[in-house]
């Protein structure tokens, strides 16, 4: 075993030289940054995929609250138009409360003499 070892003991070395060489050139290569330099692009690119999705998500609803729009316009001037006409109509009633609510007063009791009243005391039972 001996001799043996004298003959693989400097290959071993030379293979561990070389294994040490290697992690050095890989460590120190431009290849790994470029392998990082392209996660992140990779990651900068999907990023804004998913932000153009969402943008054709929002245009997509920004264009049915456009379509809706002249419908709704038209629902409010009629909606208005109704009110205008039912105005119109409980102008009378209106009068009429107001003239009922005078007839009212003219014949109901008075308050004001209600309210110069002093209030009653409540009676207190003795206590044994």
């Amino acid at each position: 075993m001996g001799v043996f070892d004298l003959v693989t003991g400097p290959l071993r070395w030379a293979l561990g030289a070389s294994e040490q060489a290697e992690r050095d050139v890989v460590r120190h290569s431009p290849v790994v940054e470029t392998r990082a330099l392209e996660r992140e692009l990779h990651d900068a690119i999907e990023a804004t995929h998913r932000a153009c999705d969402s943008l054709e998500r929002h245009v997509t609803a920004v264009e049915g609250l456009t379509d809706s729009l002249p419908a709704l316009t038209q629902s409010v001037t009629h909606l208005t138009d109704q009110l205008a006409v039912l105005l119109t109509i409980t102008a009378p009633v209106a009068a009429a409360e107001k003239d009922l609510s005078r007839i009212e007063r003219l014949f109901g009791r008075r308050r004001g003499t209600e309210q110069r009243l002093p209030p009653e005391e409540p009676t207190q039972l003795p206590t044994s």
